[in-house]
């Protein structure tokens, strides 16, 4: 799997001191919504580096991946996964 480093553009309300990424962008004007973050978790096997979010978008169920101050998703090969046939694409 490669890392596929991405951009958060916009930030949801903070949460319990938390503040949840709101929109990403992979650059290209490619900006995607998250309608809903449904849980993050931590690696205790050392699967992936950082945190892992699992997060709604459209009616697509992604992993985003936050390790300090960088984002990114994994991916099979390089190349861009998104966007997904299921995935809302922000105007």
């Amino acid at each position: 799997m490669y890392k596929q480093y991405i951009d958060i553009a916009e930030y949801g309300p903070n949460v319990n001191g938390m503040s949840y990424p709101a929109i990403i962008s992979l650059g290209e004007g490619q900006r995607y919504k998250i309608d809903e973050v449904l849980g993050i978790e931590f690696s205790l096997s050392n699967e992936y580096d950082g945190y892992r979010y699992k997060v709604k978008i459209g009616e697509a169920v992604k992993h985003i991946y936050n390790d300090g101050d960088q984002w990114y998703v994994l991916i099979p090969e390089l190349k861009s996964c998104l966007p997904h046939r299921a995935e809302r694409r922000l105007p």
